[in-house]
């Protein structure tokens, strides 16, 4: 009797894109933790969510979602940075094609942005491709 209580205390499995969903945001938080100053600070945010989603149960082919999450904050430190113009070997102000001296600082955007849209494609595919799999064997 006492299995049956514990079975009927845990949630229904989350499947399909909703766990797919979540384990993206999970990814999101990763990705902002291992590559931001602030990313101590989402931590404990990331142990909360994370303890959710294994309570939750997702099917293994969900947490490729980590991986499309991890794409997504790629892209998006691309096209915060997409305005940076990135200084040349010779300093931090130069010449430009204007008039006078202009600014320079920041990242190039593009390789964040490749990288950033290959690993999220990829990760999506993959979870698709895993999905189809399931569902029509």
């Amino acid at each position: 009797m006492e299995k049956a209580d514990r079975r009927a205390k845990r949630p229904r499995r989350v499947t399909g894109w909703t766990a797919f969903g979540v384990t993206v945001v999970l990814g999101v938080l990763l990705a902002f933790s291992f590559l931001s100053f602030a990313g101590p600070l989402a931590w404990p945010v990331i142990l909360i969510i994370g303890g959710i989603v294994i309570w939750a149960r997702p099917p293994a082919r969900a947490w490729l979602g980590l991986i499309a999450g991890i794409g997504t904050f790629l892209l998006f430190v691309g096209i915060i940075h997409l305005n940076d113009t990135p200084c040349t070997a010779i300093g931090m102000i130069s010449h430009g094609p204007g008039d006078g001296p202009y600014s320079c600082g920041g990242l190039d955007s593009k390789p964040w942005l490749i990288v950033g849209s290959v690993v999220f494609v990829a990760g999506i595919g993959l979870f698709a491709a895993a999905r189809r799999r399931v569902t029509s064997g």
